[in-house]
């Protein structure tokens, strides 16, 4: 290995490392958010920044609990998004404030509310993850 493929990976590595600590910052931001959401009553997005930039990074891969985690946040953010869309819909026009539109309404709300429910363990998990990928990478490249 030449001193030009050492300095690459060295950057590469420090790349990930920093990648890895915004992933962090942004579970544990994520968390505070579920416990507020929660206390609140109201949902809103979470971050996501910090895993779309993961995206990356190829040589880092994820285990099962950031992969859950992975997915549960996708399937809350999708169905709040539906959700908050077919809200704009509905309001928007007397008409459309049929008993149908409502239960339908309704029922994507619900839908929001079974994605929201359970995710404090699954960003927990995450939590505890990303901090052990930051330790395995400080040591080097996780392959």
């Amino acid at each position: 290995m030449g001193l030009l493929d050492f300095w690459h990976r060295f950057q590469r590595t420090s790349q990930a490392g920093r990648a890895l600590k915004a992933l962090c910052a942004e579970v544990d931001a994520n968390l505070e958010a579920c416990y507020v959401m929660f206390q609140i009553n109201r949902r809103r997005s979470f971050q996501t920044a910090g895993l779309q930039a993961m995206a990356g990074f190829a040589d880092i891969k994820f285990d099962d609990a950031m992969e859950r985690y992975v997915r549960a946040i996708d399937r809350y953010q999708t169905a709040l998004h539906e959700f908050q869309e077919y809200e704009r819909w509905y309001t928007a026009d007397p008409e459309r404030k049929t008993k149908e539109n409502a239960q339908l309404l309704h029922e994507k709300k619900a839908t929001v509310e079974t994605c929201f429910d359970g995710l404090e363990p699954v960003i927990k998990a995450a939590q505890a993850s990303v901090t052990a990928m930051i330790r395995e990478n400080s040591n080097g490249p996780r392959t």
